[in-house]
């Protein structure tokens, strides 16, 4: 690998509006008053360093948090404009990554060792995507061979179309973490356990 070149790393999507949640989601503690970005990217940490987190203007506090736990981040103005903008944003800042797995914050139960699973696949194969029981899970990686398509999305459906048009790899994985996200105060189990 070229010297300015560097392995696939986590893009963590941080920069949503928690409308259904009702409060700064992402801030909200878990069983063991831990938020739940930080549980997140705690077990993304546990399977690589290369991390960039992509947080809103104006979330002072989430910023102030990132700091204190020496997470990289940047701030992505658009994020109003939905999930693509800071998806381009966020590879525009992670330009010399040679993949991207693209995580989103609000899914803290995922093991670590999914994470690392899926960044190894992602040496290999150019989309990858977890699979528990037959279902589809994230987060889902893109070789730097999709940069451009990346770069070129638009709207708040993601990468969606990407993986639509294009064959992934489907790396089963003993994990119902993949298919759990936090929409609303509900989707936190009793006890904050999944």
């Amino acid at each position: 690998m070229a010297p300015n070149k560097h392995p696939p790393g986590a893009l963590v999507l941080a920069a949503g509006q928690s409308r259904r949640f009702g409060g700064h989601k992402l801030l909200h503690p878990l069983h063991d008053q831990q938020p739940i970005i930080l549980q997140t990217l705690n077990r993304i940490r546990q399977s690589t360093r290369n991390i960039h987190v992509i947080i809103k203007k104006n979330d002072a506090h989430l910023g102030q948090l990132l700091e204190a736990e020496n997470y990289p981040f940047s701030i992505n103005d658009n994020a109003h404009q939905g999930m693509a903008s800071s998806i381009v944003w966020g590879i525009q800042n992670t330009a010399r990554w040679q993949g991207w797995l693209i995580c989103l914050a609000d899914m803290p139960y995922i093991k670590p060792h999914t994470y690392g699973n899926l960044l190894q696949q992602l040496k290999t194969h150019s989309i990858v995507q977890p699979q528990y029981q037959g279902k589809r899970g994230n987060p889902v990686g893109f070789s730097a061979q999709f940069k451009n398509e990346l770069l070129a999305l638009t709207g708040d459906s993601g990468a969606k179309k990407i993986v639509a048009n294009n064959p992934a790899y489907l790396c089963p994985v003993d994990d119902p973490g993949v298919l759990q996200d936090i929409d609303q105060l509900s989707d936190i189990p009793a006890g904050g356990n999944p």
